[in-house]
């Protein structure tokens, strides 16, 4: 992985190299050229010509310019082909057998960018000898010989020389003996090619010599030799199929017919009248498409099927030929031998359909009986249109029932493929009927989900339907229990608490009657002290009566805040204020144990301590919650602090009851910490209490 990464990012060097201004263009015979010291300094140089060679799996290519050829130390494929004019970055290397262009170092290969393509330059007519001799050097060169022998090594093919076998001539691309062009063998041709050196040692240096040539048309026959093989008597297409496959003729013959089609690289079905065979051809250029040609090769079979081997065209145009007529028969008529590589039609309906990278393909029924249609893709052809199943299609293309070298046969014995030529071959004669199997499946899985769903929704309706029935009689009773308890105070304020009133202001009035210091006068103010408090706990009660029940969900800080204010916004007291941070909603019965306690510490710093301002303050901890009543009072005497049951302190009683309920803490101070006067209640409740209560 580091390695490619290194590796892209010196391409990518290289590239941006190419792109500056500053990198001085070269030509190759100034290369070849320079002294050692220019060599040994490795600037980068900037060449432009003809790659008149590429081939990346055996590190070969070449670069010509007007000047000369030079040989490209290549390590990696780049976006480029024999015979693009690019631009090449790179530094020049002495090289063993002369200098050569790398890359920035010795790990990479020089900078290749196509700019377009030119036509291939004038070749050096030389003879073999001379290049095996290594005196053309690398120069785009033409020689003439009679091909020997036509073998595949490895992914290249080999021609050898007649008269000289030393010198072989690759040409790359050819991984299979039966894609070699066979119709070489015997023939003089003339081969433009680069002439090369591969090191076969270094100490001593020994070089083998070769011709890479980039492509079959490069390689022409000449055309006495074609004039000859056209010349051979013809043959009846039908009468191949009779020639044994081993050994065959062993003499040219020659076949006319119409081209029914074409697989490049391979050969071509041609088919006369209702005879037809397989031309297995190897030349750079195929016919057309229904042409008529005359083709000569060396006769045989293949699985019984007649085949022309190593063969060569030439278009026909002395003798007339009727154009080929599509047979249409049925499926049992497209196993019989003579229809193997005929051209046929047939109709039948789409059971599937698939594609690959390599072609597209359709699975037709014909009655009881199904075969496939196959179109193979080309890049620049468009491939099969999308057909719906159950449609009826007529299928036109070659019928093959057996195994044929220009084709792959997918079926065994007993079945057949239709192998199409074009997209047009695949015609659609009817469309399907609407409702098919597909879309009834489907429309019935669609309802069934609706029905799913429905009835999911009808019940979750009724359960919604039933809560709110729930929640509508609790808000009605609820209601009902408000309205009874806003009556009972009512009539509670109207009556005990007027009469509470009314006590409290006679023994006030008998108190003041009675002389200061006398027994009779303290017990009637203790009275006049436990009528006031039974009042204000009367006041309480009526406020609680009245008071609606806590939202849901409604937090502890919301309902202190909304209680004092309800109580004591009416009762003058100067400043009040309310205090916290915290969205906890605690229990009701603990909510109304700590709204008690803080209405008692309220009413006894504003009646008995006269607080001008009173600060009430919650705060919420990850472990306990802190609840303080701040005044600026009189505050308490100390030793009324600790006696709960001293005159005019009733409430201190209530606020220990109820922080002992709570099993909380509860502290009072007076004055409060760090003032002169005053009083703080504090009441620190834990969260574990909280829950347990």
């Amino acid at each position: 992985m580091i390695g490619r990464c290194v590796l892209s990012l010196l391409l990518l060097t290289s590239e941006w190299i190419a792109a500056r201004a500053d990198v001085p263009e070269c030509t190759v015979i100034e290369a070849t050229k320079m002294s050692s010291t220019e060599l040994a300094s490795q600037h980068p140089r900037r060449f432009r010509g003809l790659l008149t060679y590429h081939e990346p799996a055996h590190r070969m290519a070449f670069l010509q310019d007007e000047t000369g050829a030079i040989y490209l130390q290549i390590k990696n494929a780049q976006p480029v082909a024999s015979g693009d004019f690019v631009e090449v970055v790179g530094i020049v290397d002495p090289g063993i057998d002369g200098p050569n262009i790398r890359g920035l170092d010795e790990r990479s290969s020089p900078s290749i960018r196509k700019l377009g393509t030119a036509p291939w330059p004038q070749p050096v007519e030389e003879t073999a000898a001379r290049v095996l001799a290594g005196i053309s050097g690398a120069t785009w060169t033409r020689i003439e010989g009679k091909v020997l022998d036509v073998d595949v090594v490895g992914d290249r093919v080999r021609l050898s020389l007649e008269d000289l076998p030393e010198l072989p001539v690759f040409i790359p691309g050819i991984t299979r003996q039966a894609f070699a062009p066979g119709h070489l063998m015997g023939a003089r041709v003339a081969i433009s090619g680069v002439p090369a050196a591969s090191p076969v040692s270094t100490q001593p240096p020994i070089m083998q010599r070769s011709l890479l040539v980039p492509s079959l048309e490069h390689v022409v026959m000449a055309q006495a030799d074609r004039h000859a093989r056209f010349a051979a008597s013809e043959a009846k297409l039908h009468d191949l199929r009779w020639i044994p496959e081993k050994g065959g003729g062993g003499l040219t013959t020659r076949a006319c017919g119409v081209v029914t089609w074409v697989q490049p690289g391979r050969g071509f079905f041609l088919q006369r009248g209702t005879s037809s065979a397989w031309i297995q051809c190897t030349e750079p250029v195929l016919p057309r498409l229904n042409e008529r040609v005359e083709c000569a090769g060396l006769p045989g079979s293949y699985h019984g099927a007649g085949e022309l081997r190593d063969s060569i065209w030439q278009p026909l145009r002395a003798l007339e030929i009727s154009p080929i007529t599509p047979f249409e028969g049925q499926a049992d008529d497209m196993l019989a031998d003579e229809n193997h590589g005929r051209l046929t039609a047939i109709e039948g309906t789409v059971a599937e359909s698939f594609q690959s990278p390599a072609e597209d393909m359709v699975i037709v029924t014909y009655g009881d009986s199904s075969f496939s249609a196959r179109l193979s893709r080309v890049p620049s052809k468009p491939g099969l249109p999308t057909i719906e199943r159950g449609s009826l299609v007529r299928v036109t293309g070659i019928c093959l029932n057996r195994p044929s070298p220009g084709v792959d046969l997918v079926h065994g014995d007993g079945r057949f493929q239709i192998q199409l030529r074009n997209a047009e071959d695949l015609a659609t004669l009817a469309e399907p009927p609407y409702w098919n199997a597909t879309r009834l499946t489907r429309m019935i899985a669609g309802l069934m989900l609706v029905f799913v769903l429905a009835t999911a929704w009808v019940i979750a309706l009724k359960r919604r339907v039933r809560q709110q029935e729930i929640v509508i009689r609790e808000q009605v009773s609820r209601q009902a229990v408000h309205d009874e308890r806003v009556r009972i105070a009512r009539e509670w304020h109207d009556t005990f608490e007027q009469h509470f009133a009314g006590l409290t202001m006679q023994l006030d009035a008998t108190a003041t009657v009675l002389p200061a210091d006398t027994l009779p006068r303290q017990m009637l103010e203790r009275a006049a002290e436990m009528a006031d408090h039974s009042r204000s706990e009367a006041r309480q009660a009526i406020w609680d009566l009245r008071a609606p029940d806590p939202t849901e969900g409604s937090t502890f800080l919301h309902e202190l805040e909304f209680s004092l204010r309800g109580l004591w916004s009416e009762e003058g007291i100067p400043s009040l204020t309310i205090e916290g941070s915290g969205n906890t909603a605690l229990p009701r019965r603990v909510t109304a144990h700590l709204l008690r306690i803080a209405h008692e510490a309220v009413a006894n710093a504003y009646k008995h301590a006269a607080a001008s301002r009173i600060v009430v303050r919650w705060r919420e901890d990850v472990d306990e919650f802190l609840l303080t009543i701040d005044d600026d009072g009189r505050g308490i005497p100390t030793e009324e602090i600790g006696n709960a049951t001293a005159r005019g302190h009733f409430g201190l009683l209530g606020l220990r009851e109820r922080a002992h309920k709570l099993k909380a803490v509860l502290c009072i101070e007076s004055p409060a910490p760090s003032q002169t006067c005053g009083t703080l209640v504090s009441l620190r409740l834990s969260r574990s209490s909280v829950q347990v209560l």
